[in-house]
């Protein structure tokens, strides 16, 4: 386990395990992502998740690029479909340190046609954590990447979220995306205004997100503002139910199973080359307020 703190946070990442957060805590204890128990090997026990080479799910076994299609085989037991890439369920390695920042590397090369460097910069600036994550390609195939960041909150039946954003798309019960709403036909799901998580919850990626939110815990005093780069174009949103310990808001750079759009577009993912590089960084402040 690697740490950074200063007078105000601690930052802790499991480098064993996805390079993941497992703490990012005021000093004085209130959690800012929910905690991860200290010996948890599971890596959504985890505080915050990276994403790569994709985020969430892909369909069909796998996909086409270039008329090609390439095989891809379910990694979590219990779920049919290939989910969230390898990133996270790998062991990173630290290549550089600071007081203020920790730098991670992962080189993957078995994960289907995908062979790849990624890494990783935690930064502390105060309260906030930047997080500046990047994959190049590093297969002589061009291939489609996305990115994504997978944090964890701790939900209260009061918290609240607010996100500029146009659409959600709609799931079936495969986790998997049926159609593309407009938010304003689902109220529950219209976080243009601050609003509180669904009753029945939700399981859901937003289009059109102009890259900011913030979320609200009025019973905790406390609130986090999230500011992505313009490469964060959606956002994901899961809460099982508004009774619920936690929920997750991820900025990511592709709607899930972006692979298997019926025409094939592969939108919202970026066609890579040999040695081709995407980069992304999103930063998140903390506050409580007195």
């Amino acid at each position: 386990m690697l740490e950074i703190s200063n007078k105000d946070v601690v930052l802790q990442i499991r480098d064993d395990l996805g390079a993941a957060i497992s703490r990012y805590d005021f000093v004085d204890g209130h959690a800012i992502f929910r905690p991860a128990p200290g010996d948890s090997k599971l890596p959504f026990e985890m505080a915050c998740n990276l994403l790569v080479p994709w985020c969430n799910r892909i369909s069909d076994g796998g996909f086409f690029c270039n008329d090609t299609f390439y095989p891809l085989a379910p990694n979590i037991e219990g779920d049919e479909s290939p989910l969230h890439g390898d990133a996270f369920l790998k062991a990173w390695t630290c290549i550089a340190t600071s007081d203020t920042s920790l730098t991670l590397e992962l080189v993957s090369k078995n994960l289907g046609p995908f062979e790849y460097r990624a890494e990783v910069i935690y930064t502390l600036q105060g309260k906030d954590l930047t997080i500046d994550l990047s994959v190049t390609n590093l297969s002589t195939l061009e291939l489609p990447y996305g990115l994504g960041l997978h944090p964890w909150f701790k939900q209260d039946e009061d918290t609240e979220i607010q996100a500029s954003i146009q659409h959600v798309i709609t799931s079936n019960e495969h986790n998997l995306p049926e159609s593309k709403v407009v938010v304003s036909d689902k109220p529950e799901l219209d976080f243009r205004t601050s609003n509180k998580l669904p009753v029945t919850g939700l399981d859901n990626c937003f289009t059109g997100w102009d890259q900011r939110a913030v979320l609200t815990w009025p019973s905790r005093n406390m609130s986090v503002v999230v500011d992505a780069g313009k490469n964060f174009t959606e956002c994901h949103i899961y809460s099982k139910n508004r009774q619920g310990s936690f929920f997750c808001f991820e900025p990511v750079t592709h709607p899930v199973n972006a692979h298997n759009w019926p025409d094939q577009s592969l939108k919202g993912l970026t066609l890579l080359r040999e040695g081709e590089t995407i980069t992304t960084h999103c930063r998140f402040s903390p506050e409580i307020n007195e």
